[in-house]
């Protein structure tokens, strides 16, 4: 069956699930995978699928159906330009995160020695072993499966990384760092209502959603942790909630050793903290 014709299905399938711009995107990823074509040459050409491809097209779209992201079912997605393996034990790379890991790369520090809190696939990590020259990075990650994952990363982009396979909430180091960096658990439970169904049905909620009586414990561990393990003039850079940046503030203002900035994602949300230790 020819391009246009299953563009056609495809959409009539899915319409009611994602906005027209959702549909566009996700389709030339799905015929991307199934043809080793790029988007230019298949907006350029109708491409034909056999049938052995024709009825994995219909297998994506039956799971596309159902709420199930396509990085799922593809088993990959692409972060700052560097392909990541995936499943549903670690979370989606988003936008907002290739924001952060930019913002480190750009950011006049030292960041010869990084650690990555709550690594999941390992993108922050490997992206910025990746583009920061000379630089150690460790990737800090409780689940099993996740650090999996994170070597098999690690070994596609040609890094090398120190991972390690620890509770924040008991980790203890004897090393110091320049720079930590942490996308941590952010979003209340009571706010799950919020959340698509292709997020809440498919990805891992340890690593979602935080109790609301207390939703910034992981920033908290994370201070008390730089405490002794934080260089001075060392930077920690955080990915956080919007709704909370008021209660961060007057979090980081308890540490008298550290200064401060927020800075807005592309959706013009205060999403992001970077921290200096002074002394």
């Amino acid at each position: 069956m020819d391009c246009s014709i299953l563009r056609k299905k495809f959409n009539e399938s899915l319409f009611d699930i994602y906005n027209s711009e959702e549909l566009n995107i996700i389709f030339y990823i799905v015929m991307q995978n199934l043809t080793n074509k790029s988007k230019l040459e298949l907006m350029t050409s109708n491409y034909k699928l056999g049938n052995v491809k024709e009825k994995i097209f219909y297998e994506y779209v039956n799971r596309l159906s159902n709420y199930e992201p396509i990085q799922y079912i593809l088993g990959n997605t692409i972060f700052n330009n560097l392909e990541f393996d995936l499943d549903n034990s670690v979370l989606i790379p988003r936008p907002e995160t290739e924001e952060l890991v930019d913002l480190i790369i750009k950011h006049e520090c030292k960041k010869e020695k990084i650690l990555d809190i709550g690594s999941g696939s390992g993108c922050i990590a490997i992206a910025l072993a990746k583009y920061i020259l000379r630089s150690n990075v460790t990737a800090l990650e409780i689940c099993p499966n996740a650090v999996k994952i994170i070597n098999k990363n690690a070994s596609k982009n040609n890094v090398e990384i120190d991972i390690i396979c620890e509770d924040l909430f008991t980790f203890q180091s004897k090393s110091t760092f320049d720079l930590i960096v942490s996308n941590p658990p952010y979003i209340v439970y009571s706010q799950k209502y919020k959340i698509s169904k292709n997020v809440l049905n498919f990805e891992p909620h340890h690593a979602l959603f935080v109790n609301d009586n207390d939703p910034l414990i992981f920033y908290k561990v994370i201070l008390n942790f730089s405490k002794n393990n934080l260089n001075v003039d060392g930077n920690i850079f955080f990915e956080i909630n919007d709704i909370f940046h008021h209660e961060m503030i007057q979090l980081v203002s308890k540490y008298q050793n550290f200064s401060y900035k927020l800075i807005k994602d592309f959706h013009g949300k205060k999403r992001f903290m970077i921290l200096k230790k002074n002394t």
